[in-house]
């Protein structure tokens, strides 16, 4: 009879693996539609923040990502709290990825 921890553990993992995927497709398609843009329609992007501590935090999540990220697959996604670490942190990336990108497609092509 398994145990709840290894339901858990399965569970994790696949959250964990589903969330680097889907960070990575998520990835990509911003990066092909960065190459694939007019330049000219590019530099007509202009943000403008009111803080500087605005641009911390974005950064901050991007790092703590990645070193779980690296924590996970050394691990071979082994310890349950790296994997829920690295979901929750990667949710929060892609939400807020997903926010920016809304912000600056109508920029582009408004």
């Amino acid at each position: 009879m398994k145990s709840s921890s290894s339901k858990n553990h399965t569970t994790s993992k696949i959250v964990a693996k589903s969330i680097l995927r889907l960070f990575f497709v998520l990835f990509a398609m911003l990066l092909a539609f960065y190459v694939t843009q007019d330049a000219t329609q590019l530099s007509r992007i202009n943000l403008y923040f009111t803080n500087r501590w605005f641009l911390l935090f974005p950064v901050t999540l991007f790092v703590i990502f990645v070193g779980l990220l690296i924590l996970v697959l050394k691990t071979k996604y082994a310890r349950d709290e790296y994997n829920w670490l690295m979901s929750l942190s990667g949710g929060f990336l892609i939400a807020y990825t997903l926010l920016l990108f809304a912000r600056i497609y109508p920029l582009v092509f408004g």
